[in-house]
């Protein structure tokens, strides 16, 4: 990477949240970087929240982690 870097503020991130696709926000919340994770957990973690979004049970909103 080169060039200036500027942190953004949490406004700010909430505003590319809202931009990205569905599959990016599941990923927001099944993803959490640095941890371990299990597959087989994510999988169904991912499966949920894309269900519930879909029936109408989630709007995802932008996760705190971000």
């Amino acid at each position: 990477m080169e060039g200036p870097v500027t942190e953004l503020k949490p406004e700010d991130y909430q505003d590319i949240y809202d931009r990205e696709p569905l599959f990016c926000k599941v990923r927001s919340h099944v993803c959490n970087q640095g941890q371990p994770v299990s597959w087989e957990e994510q999988k169904e973690k991912h499966d949920q929240i894309f269900q519930e979004n879909k029936d109408g049970k989630n709007s995802l909103p932008m996760p705190e982690h971000l």
